[in-house]
């Protein structure tokens, strides 16, 4: 009986320190993107290696970016949000958080100019300019902890308490409707819906009068800020087995995932999951403390891939971005994995928290501070290879790899090929070349299945290109 209290206590403890130690890991992504997915889907820069740009000193729960500013928000007695300039490495503002303490459990979100944040045991809702921190309205709530407020861009924010949804105005936070059902959690919201479960029910409302489209089973499986796309609203219910994805038209069914073993979707304040073009990401763990994240065919539900801990291991919420799927093991290190096979791409021990892609850079938590990486082959000569008319394919590839670019001059080009932790892997070409249209073709089978990138020097710059062998 004794084993069994203490066992329930480390599980209690370990719930919070996860909520807060990877609170909103992917919230800075799903403001600025309307899928919700943590997915940067624009980036084509950053890649392993990682080479450090510049340390802020200040410990952070989380981060959120908007027009160079990046908001901290720091646990403490009170809580606190501090804005920094990244174009002049400053702190411009902070605000105290009245009557707040402890675990910050809840992550700023930004619409406009206008920042909404909270605290645990606050006294509401609070509503700041983001150039100046000056407050601009209030709204009282009882409780916020764990409920993350959403914006839609369009003059409204969204906030869940207890058991309501409540769609204010962001001038005034006066209440603009209402949907009261028992044991609401945090909403997705997607174009003018917005998705939302409770202990029993999917439910889809019509954002502007909260008037109900339609409502889904989900036996008593809530999910917090789902993923979502044009079609599909992906369902994954906290401490379930099961994955669902339901259509966004109607809440017809298309497929279901169930999870293997033990593993369970994993609870975390801002949701569990990641959504790309083409896959999704999600955090499973055990009751025995395991973890792993498993990669599926959003289209299919079908297993791509899955990457797994050997050993006692908490995996945060995925992001993604440029072809990569980024994970913190609690205690230990920041993981990124191959999007396309699940290979482990390099690890960072110096990375223990929140982490987040902004600008071509990933923002962590390292310890006392948040430290600001960017690609060690990412620099001010490299250019966009379409632009030079570059082109290196077919990609992906299983035998060879073409490659044909033009020269105006006649030119020493050295061509090497590299793994994603910057490991040269070959020499493919060292020779002068004359101007005009060059072509080559270089061996693939040779090489493992996996992303490598190709990079080609002619003495006066740089320029490269990702390549995936898979056969």
């Amino acid at each position: 009986m004794k084993k069994s209290k203490v066992k329930i206590i480390i599980s209690i403890f370990l719930f919070f320190y996860t909520s807060v130690l990877f609170a909103q890991t992917n919230w800075t992504m799903a403001n600025a993107n309307s899928n919700r997915t943590s997915y940067v889907a624009d980036e084509t820069q950053l890649q392993p290696p990682f080479k450090l740009d510049f340390e802020i000193s200040v410990k952070p729960s989380m981060l959120v970016t908007k027009d160079d500013i990046l908001l901290i928000s720091a646990s403490g007695s009170p809580n606190l949000l501090k804005a920094y300039n990244l174009n002049t490495n400053k702190f411009i503002w902070e605000f105290e958080v009245p009557e707040t303490v402890a675990a910050t459990g809840m992550s700023p979100s930004i619409s406009g100019n206008t920042v909404f944040v909270s605290g645990q045991k606050g006294k509401g809702l609070y509503a700041l300019d983001i150039s100046t921190g000056a407050q601009k309205w209030m709204k009282p709530f009882k409780s916020l902890y764990a409920q993350n407020s959403i914006t839609d861009n369009k003059q409204h924010v969204f906030i869940t308490s207890g058991d309501s949804l409540l769609c204010l105005n962001i001038d005034n936070g006066e209440t603009i409707w209402a949907f009261q059902t028992p044991q609401l959690v945090s909403p997705t919201i997607k174009n003018d819906t917005v998705f939302i479960t409770s202990a029993t029910s999917l439910n889809a409302l019509n954002s502007l009068n909260g008037d109900i489209f339609w409502t889904k089973d989900i036996s008593n499986a809530p999910s917090r800020h789902m993923p979502v796309d044009n079609n599909t609203i992906y369902h994954l219910g906290h401490n379930s087995n099961k994955i669902r994805a339901f259509s966004t038209k109607d809440g017809t069914e298309k497929w279901e995932y169930i999870t293997q073993d033990t593993f369970k979707v994993a609870y975390y304040v801002e949701g569990s999951g990641c959504l790309t073009d083409s896959v999704l990401c999600v955090t499973l763990i055990t009751t025995t403390e395991l973890s792993k994240i498993v990669a599926l065919n959003k289209f299919t539900g079908n297993l791509l891939w899955e990457y797994s801990s050997t050993e006692r291991a908490y995996f945060a919420p995925p992001i993604a971005a440029n072809g990569f799927i980024y994970t913190v093991s609690l205690y230990e290190k920041l993981i990124v994995l191959d999007e396309k096979t699940g290979e482990v791409v390099m690890e960072d021990t110096n990375i223990q928290g929140t982490a987040i892609i902004y600008d071509h850079k990933l923002f962590a938590a390292s310890g006392a501070s948040v430290v600001v990486y960017k690609s060690e082959l990412q620099n001010t000569e490299t250019i966009e290879l379409d632009k030079q008319n570059i082109l290196v394919f077919p990609n992906p590839t299983s035998d060879k790899i073409n490659v044909s670019y033009n020269l105006e001059n006649s030119k020493h080009i050295k061509i090497e090929l590299y793994d994603l932790a910057g490991n040269k892997i070959d020499l493919l070409l060292d020779k002068n070349e004359s101007a005009g249209t060059v072509e080559h073709t270089f061996n693939a089978e040779k090489y493992l299945n996996g992303t490598y990138v190709l990079v080609l020097n002619d003495g006066e710059k740089r320029m490269q290109q990702k390549v995936v062998i898979l056969r």
